[in-house]
């Protein structure tokens, strides 16, 4: 075990030095884009209040509100019904459109979506996007709750280094963060140990430690065994200053989903659109102070006066009075001359830079979004949509494989776990399954998709016209469904296949009915009036022989 906890320390040093320089850019973006979580290179005393003395402009820090707020309610609002599970792999397509299939993963999503509901995702998950848009990077630790049955926690981007494998996925998460002596000790008791221990029987229990919490891949394990000392994830305790191993436990997956807004090939950190506009950010902070002293400048003008003559200090005040040394001559004061700047190329400068930043954290992106009503149409929300997703679709699909994916799938094991999963059907034991993401913004990814299929079923329509047999051409049964699947529409608004052929087959036998009934009435007409002829012309003849 000891190997184990000084290996792991240092692990979680290399790492450290290898993001110092990455540290001090999230103190950068942090002083202008995130006042609050401005302490990335020091510790925040309890009660220290705000920087604020060299920030003269708001416009980043609204910005990264409405951009996690965009983000949050197009992609994983939790009062809506945001993603499906789905099968994958060979067959998947055969199995998607089974019902009991169907039936099965809707119930599974509304467990899962219960779970999520009644948990703090909502908030954690905000406090992520926060992370994810200023700093590059987020972590959102899925964590066991005897409650709940799952609780998150969104990891300041300052505590973890991350381990990535050969592939580029995050591996393993090192976390170190401060508890005070009395914290640690109602956490683990005697385990947490001597150096904590003797803290609290010294009457000192708010003097704080540096504990870890490492979470990565156990290279020796027993596969037979299904222990949490033989998980595929070792998780280790740690006190740090003694080394000492609190506790070891472990996984069946990565807790922490840890996400990167865009990355580099070599890098294990992510950039962020915060760093993008950096420049931008100081230039108008820089922009509003030079704005800000101009009009102050003439709202309370400088004066000019003589060297000599007046006690000092001037007093400016309304209804103040300044006094002048009577042996002096008479001396002038006059005000000084203000508005000798261009303010008008000032103010454009000001507006232009304002828009580079909203810009930069998707702003006019997300308000279009929400701008869309019913009185556009069909191809006006199309282009609009589609217009947003050139910028957003590749944020959006890194999200959803880097956290959404693992977190879901995450879970479903957990509510597996705690028993909270309807039978599982005998057609989809052994197979595959992932997830289906039915928001907004997924949605809209799909919408060009959907486009294309109705116009290509209008055009057919205006070619039909000349020509009805191209009609044959459409299976537009499974064009309806594939259009309902894409859209997300939930499997009891669609009837099973069985249903349809009995509802067509009593349309056929009703309307063959039908036609059978007026054969029959057209039979009867025809002999009625045939008879009636008859005998008209019977009477005729017996008219001519009288």
């Amino acid at each position: 075990m000891g190997g184990n906890v000084q290996q792991t320390l240092l692990n979680e040093q290399q790492l450290r030095n290898q993001a110092s320089n990455w540290l001090g850019q999230y103190q950068d973006v942090a002083d202008f884009a995130l006042p609050r979580k401005a302490w990335i290179n020091a510790p925040k005393q309890h009660g220290e209040r705000f920087n604020f003395n060299f920030l003269y402009d708001s416009t980043a820090i609204r910005a990264v509100k409405i951009m996690c707020a965009g983000f949050h309610f197009n992609m994983t609002n939790p009062m809506t019904k945001f993603f499906g599970y789905q099968c994958v792999g060979p067959e998947a397509k055969m199995l998607n459109e089974n019902r009991e299939v169907q039936q099965y993963w809707y119930d599974c999503t509304e467990v899962v979506l219960d779970m999520i509901r009644a948990s703090n995702f909502d908030t954690s998950m905000q406090e992520f996007y926060i992370d994810h848009g200023v700093f590059g990077m987020g972590d959102i630790c899925r964590l066991p709750d005897f409650k709940q049955g799952v609780r998150f926690d969104t990891i300041p981007v300052e505590q973890i280094m991350i381990e990535e494998d050969a592939y580029g996925s995050v591996c393993g998460v090192y976390r170190t963060f401060p508890l005070s002596a009395i914290q640690a000790y109602m956490m683990w008791g005697a385990k947490a140990g001597k150096n904590v221990i003797a803290k609290v029987l010294e009457d000192k229990p708010f003097d704080e430690f540096d504990f870890m919490w490492s979470v990565r891949p156990r290279e020796r394990r027993d596969f037979s065994k299904i222990d949490n000392q033989n998980m595929p994830f070792e998780s280790l305790w740690i006190e740090k200053k003694g080394k000492h191993l609190i506790e070891e436990s472990g996984f069946k997956d990565l807790r922490h989903h840890v996400g990167r807004f865009w990355k580099e090939a070599c890098d294990p950190r992510g950039t962020s659109p915060a760093m993008d506009v950096l420049a931008d950010i100081r230039l108008k902070n820089a922009m509003k102070r030079t704005s800000l002293r101009a009009a102050m400048k003439n709202a309370d003008s400088p004066v000019i006066m003589p060297n000599r003559g007046f006690v000092m200090p001037l007093n400016q005040n309304p209804a103040g009075i300044s006094y002048r040394d009577s042996k002096t001559p008479v001396g002038q004061i006059e005000a000084w001359p203000t508005n000798r700047g261009n303010y008008q190329i000032t103010e454009q400068e000001i507006n232009e830079t304002k828009q580079a930043i909203e810009e930069g954290f998707y702003v006019p992106l997300f308000r279009a979004l929400s701008a869309i009503d019913k009185q556009m149409t069909v191809p006006e929300v199309q282009r609009r949509v589609l217009e947003n997703m050139i910028l957003l679709g590749p944020v959006v699909g890194r999200h959803q494989h880097e956290v959404l994916d693992p977190m879901f799938i995450g879970l479903y094991r957990d509510a597996e776990e705690l028993k909270l999963l309807p039978k599982l059907p005998d057609i989809l034991r052994g197979r595959e399954f992932g997830i289906t993401y039915l928001s907004p913004l997924a949605k809209a990814q799909r919408s060009a998709e959907v486009g294309d299929i109705m116009n290509f079923f209008n055009m057919t329509m205006t070619v039909a016209g000349g020509d009805p047999n191209v009609m044959d051409n459409l299976e537009r049964d499974k064009m309806l469904k594939g259009i309902g699947h894409l859209m997300g529409i939930e499997p009891q608004y669609l009837a099973e296949e069985q249903k349809i052929k009995e509802l067509r087959a009593k349309r056929q036998e009703l309307a063959a009915m039908q036609m059978k009934l007026e054969a029959g009435q057209k039979a009867a007409d025809i002999q009625e009036t045939d008879a009636k002829g008859k005998l008209h012309g019977a009477k005729a003849g017996a008219e001519d022989k009288k």
